[in-house]
């Protein structure tokens, strides 16, 4: 166990986890913390906000909140009574770890429109991200087989598909816009369509069956080869989305993506949408840069964190913690960091900070 950090923000607070992931498990996570407690998740069921109240914690830290209904359950009722909560899941981003005091997916204010537009929009920034983030493992484990499209030079429309039981696609849905009639509006666009534009979809690796008349399956396609070689992006709201932004390809979504407000981004609700979004869509590869940066000074970067095939040590998921989102008292936790390990880079800590700050017009 890592011995506890005096200087945390949270070094007075005793905290209930609730989910176990990668990261809620690391043990200077939970050095944060002056006292840690698993819920049984037999007792994640009947547990309610009062009964938290009650036995003395402070805060709820949640993995994924959406991952099932009973955490969705105690995750809304702490976030509509306004209890102190820490999310720690995967970051959109390949190789990062997303940590918020406020909410997950479109709940966070990392994603909010006053937040994403105001980040450095340097067109020369956009190879930097490419080479950071697209030469990591996908999230989930990709075919590597052959690109086969044609070579006919029309557009091509790529539909990003997703679990039909995603956290994302089940409870991040709007009443209008389930994942059923996504698949309906594509099917319906294709038909009508076919004459205008070149389709392909891409299956999620756990639904590889997956079939769209009209369109080309590109399951035996590395995700990011597939999104290089078409020229627009259609999802219900994929977090391949992001990928598709740092390629500079504009991204169409149906559902409730948590990435609606970043430029680079375009809702549809209907065939007709769809089409007028694909025709005159701005094509700028810069378009989406200050969204795209914003989410680089966010998260937290976990190089080490892929596929999940071998939990890293605790000591490297801390190490890791190189640019943290600064969601509370970025000073004290630059010094969390430097107090636990030295060989921390501190002048990197320092400076992802100062940029996390600037957004804002502040300054350390």
């Amino acid at each position: 166990m890592a011995r506890k950090i005096q200087s945390s923000p949270f070094a007075n607070e005793r905290a209930l986890f609730v989910q176990r992931n990668l990261f809620t498990d690391a043990s200077p996570v939970h050095a944060l913390f002056s006292h840690t407690q698993y819920l049984r998740p037999t007792d994640l069921a009947s547990i309610k906000l009062e009964t938290v109240k009650n036995a003395g914690f402070d805060r709820i830290v949640f993995g994924n909140p959406y991952s099932a209904l009973d955490a969705k359950a105690l995750y809304r009722q702490a976030r509509d009574s306004g209890f102190p909560r820490l999310i720690i899941e995967r970051g959109a981003l390949p190789g990062t770890v997303f940590l918020d005091e406020d909410g997950f997916l479109a709940d966070s204010d990392t994603y909010q429109s006053n937040a994403i537009t105001s980040g450095p929009d340097d067109a020369s920034s956009l190879e930097e991200l490419q080479t950071r983030y697209l030469g990591r493992p996908a999230l989930e484990p990709q075919k590597n087989g052959p690109v086969n499209l044609s070579s006919s030079g029309a557009f091509k429309v790529l539909f990003a598909l997703q679990d039909s039981s995603d956290t994302a696609v089940q409870f991040q849905r709007t009443p209008s816009a389930d994942y059923p009639a996504f698949l309906r509006t594509v099917e319906a666009f294709i038909s009508a369509h076919s004459s205008q534009f070149e389709f392909y979809f891409k299956p999620h690796p756990r639904e590889p069956d997956t079939r769209i008349a009209g369109a080309q399956s590109l399951a035996r396609t590395d995700i990011i080869n597939a999104l290089r070689t078409c020229d627009a992006v259609v999802t219900f709201s994929s977090g391949v989305g992001i990928l598709a932004m740092v390629l500079g390809k504009p991204v169409c979504f149906f559902g409730n993506a948590f990435y609606q407000n970043a430029p680079g981004a375009f809702p549809f609700d209907g065939t007709a949408q769809l089409k007028a979004q694909l025709t005159t869509t701005p094509q700028e590869k810069a378009k989406s840069l200050p969204f795209l940066n914003h989410l680089a000074a966010s998260y937290s970067d976990c190089s080490f964190f892929g596929r999940r095939a071998a939990a890293p040590s605790s000591r490297d998921v801390m190490c890791r913690f190189t640019n943290v989102k600064l969601v509370h008292g970025g000073k004290r936790w630059q010094q969390s960091i430097n107090e636990i390990w030295p060989s921390v880079a501190a002048r990197s800590v320092r400076r992802t900070l100062e940029n996390r700050l600037s957004l804002t017009g502040r300054s350390l």
